[in-house]
């Protein structure tokens, strides 16, 4: 098995609440108080799917980091979720 972190971060804090997704799973969790959500799971190629991140420029749904694992290795993402970046709504 294999460990991926999801690490959703802004201004040096981690962010609580944010949905992160592994595709091609049926997992989803949201980040804790730590701004972090973990999934264990068999060594591959995954798509880290983070909900609600701020962005500059255009906004999206949703960011993608595609990443692989290793047996018995862990994974990190990090994200940055800048909450400084808002799109404005006309």
């Amino acid at each position: 098995m294999s460990h991926i972190i999801s690490y959703v971060y802004w201004a040096g804090q981690g962010v609580p609440g944010k949905q992160i997704d592994l595709v091609p799973t049926n997992y989803s969790k949201y980040t804790d108080s730590s701004g972090t959500a973990e999934f264990i799971v068999p060594a591959g190629r995954y798509v880290v799917r983070a909900y609600g991140i701020g962005t500059p420029g255009p906004g999206s749904p949703f960011l993608d980091f595609n990443i692989e694992t290793y047996p018995g290795l862990t994974t990190t993402v990090n994200i940055f979720d800048c909450q400084l970046c808002v799109v404005a709504t006309p």
